[in-house]
């Protein structure tokens, strides 16, 4: 008995007895005590008593061993997996259910057998599960070749009720042996796994149903039924317990096609469910006779698959059609060919899957797995997450549960193909090892926090193992277009890995600027622009990194871009004027932007480099600006210097510094196509003389230092005047040039106050050759001086005198706190061809009034000029004098005043100087002279001619007219000169004048007045008591003289002369000069010179 055993487990026999049975020749073996221990001594089984009957005469027959084997009240405590794997006969029988049927045992007295009223007690401890069953029978009967066998059980697996029902039926001449097997409740599994080993041990749950087989010889299944439900229990599948919820399965065996027709499997186990139907062909091993293989074509509908720690939810297939085999062996599972209707879409392809070997740790290798799928239709962004593996590519799907609220993919292709052991534990999967790939349509992507999104994007997506690029992507990031673009994921795996947005934009550069100045990249921030004042198309190529977090901070963005333009206009570049027509680039990068550009600024050209750096304190912006600049784009600019330089100007500069303070400006200019002049020094520089500026100026905290100033031509070389010129053969014609040349530093402080001047030189052509040195004092007072060869004033005195004093605030100079002005010249060049030595100014004036005067200087001839400022002690009216003392009136006359026409005499002209504070206003003074000679003064010839004083203008036009003394009376304001009682004597001639002068060239001129011949014969009655006041009237006048007037413009007067008034005494003379009944003397030619009527 024990070597029908495993091996290990032992029979127990406690008695043994036989007896005479009740039939004749029947004689009966009763074996009491009979236990079954396992190869650890437990017992698993035990009956109280095992019955054989034998007859005698089968004995004579020779049909040995029992007709009857009987037992009752038998029990059997089985415990799950306590029972070896059945050990397969060597002999491989062709028929061994034949064999089975002919055997000693079954061809020998033998006609039945019967268990009755067992117990089976079973337990699983890892599960806890365990059931009984009671009642238990089984009997077989055989009588004529035929066996019939019987079994039944009733069952109670944890309080649930459950039977067994078997019937078998062979015919030793039949081909087939037919079983049928109902259940109700009843543990399939347990019972497989008694009667065939662990590795049947697939199923603990609970059948319902029927199943009928049809066996052959070969225990080949020929056909099956099978109808059942199982219950809730656990399915193993490989190393995997797989909880089950039920199963409805009906299926047939279809012998001519070796194929389980399925008909329908209805499940839901794990948190799965759905509804199978198809083929399914299971091969038997011959060698171990097990399930070695499987293939199967099936169909499925409305199944739903729980893929936690897969997928993010539960996956809904509405149709499935799947063709494949498993391999027992290697667990190798292969889907040849898929397609199931899900997510709205079509998936087809096929799929292989294979678990990686053990190592020597007995850590199993990743698994070997092969797909190749695509997708008919479209998948919405919800459809792409739901059906997107929640380990697979982690840093693409973040991107689109994070970064991509909208879209659509299409024509969608996922391959894969990684060889066991191919992925490595904390290392991301190979690039070469898995492609998916698909069209974007109508995305909407987030490449910044904050920033417009890109909108109606298209593009072509390709995610590799660990790499995920998104490329030839169009949309639109609010009106601007985007092309070329691409979003490249370098690397899924390890977090934080850089992800790359580039595009390229065509369209306004406000639009484009508006978009990159959105936080976090604020381009513009720091810059003092807007983007409103960029106007025109640009094309952009840019690049955003951003690392593949959740959440970066500011300073984690990178950018680099290019930008191009052609015709761009900046508004309110400079002093609200703009840049038109701009051409060039500008490139961006994280923490710099640098501009190139060529435009026009005021209509003239203009090229302009920009380098802007950002995040940094300190010279931060770099501008390198050249170009072109006219008199017209000064007057734009609101540079205008038309009483300075005129014509176009070449320059460039350098500033370096930020947009809000520059620290260094370094700037040269080419003067040689313009005129330049200094009215104030009488110096002109002509077009086409050479001259160059250059400039260097550095601004601290509120104060501008130029730390170098050169204006020069070379110092006068001798430069070629045109290239026309600079091609003549040597020994050609040059100019020379008169030079130009001053040098010097400077330093201004809060509103443009000098603080300090040094010019070592100062040279504007032959006759002004000076330095300067200016300088404040702690008590704000600017204290200047100026020293040097000559200076030439001739132009400064013309204008001082022609614009005259003023009633109002235009022009005037802001003074401050007060100034004081030395100087010292060796040659003061004024008007008329004057020219003084041995100038010396000295010069104090305070916030309000001049407060010192002292000016002193020689004429050519030796004689001196002093002009001092005197208090006149008045209380009222003005309390200051300006009195200018010389012994060469004639010079200082012709200085100021350009009248050449007086020579010598002495002479003092005292100015008042009005207290504008009191309500003064302009400059009144008088004018006495004496010992003075006329000379050639043509106004005053033409006043002759026309009183037929023919022999005093001869005099006048040789050597001139003696005069003894004069005397006038003048009030300088808002440019107007009042004259009255002008008056001038002497031997041969009488002179009177009165009237208004406007001061400039062609000035309104408006005079009258008298002239009497042979003065001093004349004027004898003039003096006599009462008949020289009636017959005279006016000093400077006698008893015979005649009435004139002057108007019109000063440069073409009309002269005319009363010839009655000669004869009218001088009260009478009176009205002859206001007469309008007078002789007109036609204004002479506008060719001729112009004589200032103040001669």
């Amino acid at each position: 008995a024990s070597r029908a055993l495993p091996r290990g487990y032992s029979v127990d026999i406690r008695s043994m007895a036989i007896a005479r049975g009740a039939s004749a020749g029947e004689y009966d073996l009763t074996l009491r005590k009979l236990i079954i221990s396992n190869d650890k001594g437990a017992a698993i089984s035990e009956l109280s008593a095992l019955d054989f009957q034998f007859f005698a005469s089968d004995l004579f027959v020779g049909a040995l061993g029992p007709r009857r084997v009987f037992a009752e009240d038998g029990v059997f405590e089985l415990e799950r997996g306590m029972l070896p794997e059945r050990r397969e006969s060597a002999a491989k029988e062709k028929a061994p259910l034949r064999a089975f049927m002919r055997s000693k045992f079954l061809r020998t007295a033998f006609s039945s057998a019967e268990i009755r009223n067992a117990r089976i007690a079973y337990k699983d401890p890892a599960s806890g599960r365990s059931w009984v069953a009671n009642k238990a029978s089984a009997r077989i009967d055989k009588s004529a070749g035929v066996l019939v066998g019987r079994a039944e059980g009733f069952f109670d697996i944890d309080g649930e009720p459950a039977s067994l029902k078997v019937l078998v039926d062979y015919a030793d001449d039949a081909d087939t042996f037919n079983t049928t097997i109902d259940v109700v409740g009843a543990p399939i599994g347990d019972l497989l796994e008694i009667a065939r080993g662990r590795s049947f041990a697939l199923l603990s749950a609970p059948v319902t149903g029927r199943a009928t087989f049809a066996i052959s010889q070969s225990a080949k299944i020929v056909s099956s039924q099978i109808d059942a439900r199982i219950g809730a229990g656990e399915l193993t599948v490989g190393e995997k317990r797989v909880p089950l919820d039920y199963a409805d399965f009906h299926a047939a065996f279809d012998p001519a096609q070796n194929l389980f027709k399925i008909a329908r499997i209805e499940f839901s186990a794990d948190g799965s469910h759905g509804v199978l139907a198809g083929d399914v062909d299971i091969e038997i091993s011959k060698k171990t006779k097990k399930p070695s293989a499987m293939r199967f074509e099936l169909q499925g509908e409305e199944i739903t698959l729980d893929t936690e720690g897969f997928l993010p939810q539960p996956l809904e297939v509405n149709l499935l059609q799947l063709a494949g085999s498993y391999d027992f062996q290697t667990r190798r599972f292969a889907a040849d060919s898929v397609s199931a209707d899900l997510l709205g879409v079509t998936i087809a392809g096929g799929f292989e899957f294979a678990p990686g070997p053990k190592s020597e740790e007995a850590q199993r290798a990743s698994p070997s797995v092969k797909v190749q799928l695509g997708v008919e239709g479209v998948l919405h962004r919800e459809q792409i997450l739901a059906g997107w593996p929640t380990a697979l590519g982690l840093g693409a799907r973040d991107f689109i549960t994070e970064r991509l609220p909208e879209g659509r993919a299409e024509n969608v292709v996922f391959k894969l193909d990684m060889p066991a052991g191919s992925l490595k534990p904390g290392e991301p999967m190979p690039d070469e090892a898995m492609e998916l790939s698909f069209d974007v349509l109508d995305a909407t992507v987030i490449y910044g926090e904050g920033m417009t999104p890109l909108t109606h994007a298209s593009g072509t997506a390709r995610l590799t193992g660990n790499r995920f690029l998104i490329s030839s992507i169009q949309g639109k990031v609010g009106p601007v277009a985007l092309g070329k673009g691409e979003i490249d994921f370098t690397a899924l795996s390890p977090a934080g890995e850089p992800v790359f947005y580039r595009f390229g934009a065509n369209g306004k550069a406000s639009d484009i600027l508006n978009i990159l100045n959105e936080e976090p990249l604020a381009v513009l921030k720091d810059t003092g622009f807007d983007s409103s004042r960029f106007i025109g198309d640009v094309s952009v190529r840019m690049e955003i990194m951003r690392p593949n977090l959740r959440e970066v901070a500011r300073e984690d963005y990178a950018f680099a871009g290019r930008a191009t333009f052609d015709d761009l206009t900046v508004t309110e570049i400079f002093n609200g004027a703009d840049i038109d027509r701009a051409a060039g680039t500008l490139e961006l990068k994280s923490q710099s932007m640098t501009v190139s550009a060529n435009g026009e600024l005021a209509g003239s050209p203009i090229k302009i480099d920009w380098d802007q750096a950002f995040n940094r304190k300190k010279g931060s912006s770099k501008f390198r600006v050249s170009g072109e600049m006219d008199t017209l784009a000064g007057d734009v600019l609101g540079m205008s210097q038309r009483g300075l330089v005129r014509g176009t100007v070449s320059y460039s500069a350098e500033a370096i510094g930020s947009l809000g303070a520059i620290d260094t400006l370094r700037a040269t200019a080419d003067l040689q196509r313009a005129s330049l002049s200094v009215d104030a020094l009488n110096f002109a520089k002509l077009a086409g003389e050479p001259a160059k500026l250059a400039i260097d100026l550095a601004f601290r905290k509120g104060a501008i230092e130029v730390r170098d100033f050169a204006l020069t031509n070379d110092f006068g070389a001798e430069t070629p005047v045109s290239e026309t010129e600079a091609s003549q053969p040597a020994g050609a014609a040059l100019k020379k040039f008169s030079p130009i040349a001053i040098f010097g530093t400077a330093r201004f402080g809060a509103h443009g106050y000098i603080e300090n001047v040094n010019l070592p030189r100062v040279q504007l052509g032959e006759d002004s050759n000076f330095a300067v040195e200016a300088s404040r004092a702690d008590s704000g007072i600017l204290e200047l001086t100026l020293t040097g060869e000559s200076i030439d004033l001739s132009r400064f005195i013309m204008s001082a005198v022609e614009s005259g004093p003023r009633s109002d605030e235009r022009g005037e100079f802001g003074w401050g706190v007060g100034a004081v002005l030395r100087g010292r010249v060796n040659k003061l060049h004024a008007r008329g061809d004057s020219v003084y030595s041995d100038a010396s100014l000295d010069l104090r004036r305070g916030a309000e009034r001049m407060e010192a005067l002292d000016f002193s200087a020689r004429t050519a001839d030796g004689k001196p000029l002093s002009v001092v400022l005197k208090e006149t002690g008045s209380e009222q009216g003005p309390r200051q004098v300006v009195e200018a003392r010389t012994d060469d009136i004639g010079a200082l006359l012709s200085s100021v005043f350009d009248i050449r026409s007086i020579k010598g005499g002495e002479g003092v002209m005292e100015v008042l100087v009005s207290d504008k504070k009191n309500g003064e206003q302009g400059l009144k003074g008088k004018l006495e002279a004496r010992g003075v000679r006329v000379v050639k003064a043509p106004l005053l010839a033409r006043i002759f001619s026309a009183g037929s004083f023919n022999g005093l203008s001869d005099l006048l036009n040789g050597d001139g007219i003696a005069l003894s003394e004069g005397s006038a009376k003048f009030d300088f304001s808002n440019g107007v000169i009042a004259i009255e009682d002008a008056r001038a004597t002497g031997p041969s001639v009488g002179i009177t004048g009165q009237g208004r002068i406007a001061a400039g060239e062609g000035g309104e001129v408006s005079l009258t007045g008298a002239v009497a011949p042979a003065y001093q014969v004349n004027s004898l009655l003039g003096k006599a008591p009462l008949i020289g006041e009636i017959l005279v009237n006016r000093e400077g006048e006698g008893v015979v003289a005649l009435s004139y007037s002057v108007s019109g413009p000063s440069d073409a007067p009309t002269v005319t002369v009363n010839p009655l008034s000669a004869l009218a005494p001088g009260f009478l003379r009176r009205m002859f000069e206001d007469h309008e009944d007078v002789t007109p003397v036609e204004p002479a030619p506008a060719t001729q010179e112009s004589t200032p009527p103040t001669e």
